[in-house]
């Protein structure tokens, strides 16, 4: 009798092992997490919008950076008025058989999306791989218009943010998942314009 228990707990146990094993290598075998977001305004900020609402009206915006409320003409010429928002996110491999390539996209702004003129994903900006059992620091960028929004609307759109990010395997193919920053503490603002005086 007591072997018989004793050869079930073991088989129960090679499968809840075997069944993690399957869920942490195949099923998911990256996770993600948000890290912070830092919202930026500076000399190169402006100059990057012009250029890229110069060259989306002319049909050659760069590849990697999409348009998502710019509707062909500029709220406003002041470079006050623009910020450049970096989500930071981290991915970490649980993963002992392949390695990855990582993409990431807005997916959704919960509020003022409006604002929100152009962005950047995340391979445009680097070619972000992963390796197995690795952790990597990846980040989107948003080009947005803030010139009518205070710090606090501003902090409101940043917790509005959802990321859909993919992966890309080796061996096991294309997962997905996300990174929302609802809860996210680490929100910064900082202005480092080049005053004209």
């Amino acid at each position: 009798m007591k072997k018989k228990i004793i050869r079930r707990i073991i088989i129960i146990v090679f499968a809840v092992c075997f069944l993690g094993l399957i869920f942490s290598q195949i099923v998911f075998p990256v996770r993600f997490s948000p890290l912070k977001v830092e919202c930026v305004k500076w000399d190169a900020v402006y100059p990057s919008i012009e250029y890229k609402a110069e060259t989306t009206n002319r049909g050659e915006l760069e590849d990697g950076t999409y348009v998502y409320s710019f509707n062909g003409e500029l709220p406003s010429d002041n470079p006050e008025d623009y910020m450049s928002i970096y989500c930071y996110f981290m991915a970490s491999s649980n993963c002992l058989i392949d390695k990855f390539n990582i993409n990431a996209i807005l997916k959704d702004a919960a509020i003022y999306k409006e604002k929100i003129l152009f962005v950047t994903q995340a391979d445009a900006v680097y070619g972000y791989r992963i390796g197995r059992l690795e952790q990597t620091e990846c980040y989107v960028i948003l080009d947005v218009y803030v010139g009518d929004m205070n710090e606090m609307q501003i902090q409101e759109l940043v917790r509005g943010i959802e990321i859909d990010i993919r992966v890309y395997g080796d061996y096991i193919g294309q997962r997905e998942g996300k990174v929302m920053y609802n809860k996210c503490e680490n929100i910064t603002l900082e202005n480092t314009l080049s005053s004209d005086d």
